[in-house]
């Protein structure tokens, strides 16, 4: 497995980012690039305006949220 990279606070957009607190959610690629965002405050709306393709798997808190392939 791929060493996660950490998006650095420069590359965010929302201010809240910036901030303390929150969840931090995971996201792997399909090509096996594993991108790690920290200071998520509402990661329901953070993830549904995510662009999901190439994306095989999201985490929240190391806990799986949504996968491309359900069924492996």
């Amino acid at each position: 497995m791929n060493k996660p990279l950490k998006v650095a606070d420069e590359h965010r957009k929302n201010p809240l980012s910036h901030t303390e607190g929150g969840v931090q959610i995971t996201v792997i690629k399909e090509n096996g690039q594993i991108l790690e965002y920290d200071k998520i405050k509402n990661f329901r709306a953070y993830i549904s305006n995510m662009n999901m393709d190439g994306i095989s798997e999201v985490r929240v808190n190391d806990e799986l949220y949504y996968t491309a392939n359900p069924y492996s």
